[in-house]
């Protein structure tokens, strides 16, 4: 049974980057001047008639190592740190994070992988609608995941606005899976050490019960989503123990 459970997981995982966060759907008539994390990324060419010559230097542009931080952030052993979003935590030991195929299949409809080292990929990427896995991992021992995701903001541009809005998308995820007596709520819970909204959902199959969380970051256009399922109680305490960087 708890085989069956990992797999409902995995599923999840796979669609966490088009579903983590419905309400952040891409609004083209929203603000875009407000996107101060990219502020140091200069922008493209320096007109829009010589697209022909930015596109032949484009790959070679591309090439040019990014010094800013990357908004993907970054994983050193079982710790994922993003500087961009001010937030930082660590897995125990059971844990695996994916490794850059496995994220790669997680981002199927993004075609510059490049999106987690260089910040104008991302960008392109978030302005253009796409969502971006940024880091998942994995714990078989116990039947957990965590599952960070990026997403350019749409009309819900608050955190509790933007989990409110994905509650129903969320049902509907675990209703797919097979999983009954499904609940889910937006509850005030203790993050970085304030209170944050976060979605708390959990059903059960067969039996034996789903519990997923999720929270949310808004930081000018954008949000960063941060998602821990599992089957026990405790599915959700590293995930919660997260700290700033400052």
């Amino acid at each position: 049974m708890k085989k069956k459970f990992i797999i409902i997981m995995l599923a999840l995982a796979l669609t966490a980057s088009s579903t983590a966060c419905s309400a952040g759907k891409n609004n083209s008539e929203g603000n875009p001047g407000d996107s101060n994390i990219f502020e140091s990324i200069p922008d493209d060419g320096a007109s829009e008639g010589s697209s022909s010559e930015a596109s032949e230097g484009a790959s070679e542009e591309d090439e040019t190592p990014d010094t800013s931080d990357p908004v993907a952030g970054s994983i050193s052993g079982n710790t994922y740190e993003n500087k961009v979003y001010n937030i930082k935590f660590t897995l125990s030991d059971g844990y695996r994070f994916a490794t850059e195929e496995e994220i790669k299949s997680l981002n199927t409809s993004i075609g510059d992988i490049d999106i987690f080292k260089n910040n104008k990929a991302a960008k392109k990427a978030l302005d253009d609608g796409a969502s971006i896995t940024a880091a998942y991992a994995i714990d078989n021992t116990k039947g957990r995941n965590v599952t960070v995701t990026l997403k350019k903001i749409g009309s819900a541009n608050t955190e509790e606005a933007i989990l409110e809005a994905e509650k129903e998308t969320v049902v509907k995820d675990f209703e797919g899976q097979g999983l009954t007596g499904i609940t889910a709520e937006v509850e005030k819970v203790t993050f970085l050490g304030e209170e944050h909204p976060s979605l708390k959902i959990s059903g059960t199959f067969n039996g034996a019960k789903l519990n997923r969380r999720i929270l949310c970051l808004v930081k000018d256009n954008y949000i960063s989503l941060y998602d821990a399922s599992g089957l026990d109680d405790e599915y959700d305490a590293e995930l919660l123990n997260a700290t700033t960087l400052e």
